[in-house]
């Protein structure tokens, strides 16, 4: 049995469809830092977001019951996390920030009320988004190739029920 990590070709976030008891819980900005509020905790670590809604909602699992499966898929979401995830923010944040309405919808949404304000504000937020994500042509092309290898691997450990694991 694989991992309950389903691959998904929605625009869900990971969030909604492992919990969608919680969608919309947290603003997707401030994600990184305190994450959705689960039984009125704010958990910052993805691991322990997926440990907490596993304690809240045990079915379905969403890692496998067997220990090796199970550690491949910590692995994998270890991965994902700490490796994949910092590209890809500075992959979307590259193809983002020249336009206004887009790099303020990643945030918020496209149609968000107050949306103005924060459109006033992107010529101040754009630099800081690039200097913090380190927005640099060569960093975003390496950026570019790590996430592409993390849809390899995706593609790869992706078993005949449309899991990830075998």
């Amino acid at each position: 049995m694989g991992a309950r990590l389903q691959r998904s070709s929605s625009r869900t976030s990971c969030r909604d469809a492992w919990a969608p008891g919680i969608q919309g819980a947290a603003p997707a900005s401030r994600a990184h830092r305190s994450g959705p509020p689960l039984d009125g905790r704010a958990i910052g670590d993805s691991t322990r977001i997926i440990e907490e809604i596993e304690r809240l909602w045990p079915e379905p699992p969403l890692y496998p019951s067997d220990s090796e499966e199970r550690q491949r898929a910590l692995e994998l979401e270890e991965y994902f996390d700490e490796a994949c995830g910092p590209a890809l923010r500075r992959v979307l944040f590259n193809d983002n920030l020249t336009e206004p309405k887009r790099f303020l919808g990643m945030f918020h949404g496209p149609d968000r009320a107050g949306l103005g304000v924060l459109k006033a504000l992107s010529p101040v937020l754009a630099p800081l988004a690039k200097r913090r994500y380190e927005v640099q042509p060569e960093r975003v092309a390496r950026s570019r190739e790590v996430v592409r290898a993390a849809l390899q691997t995706v593609d790869a450990e992706t078993g005949p029920r449309g899991y990830v694991g075998r």
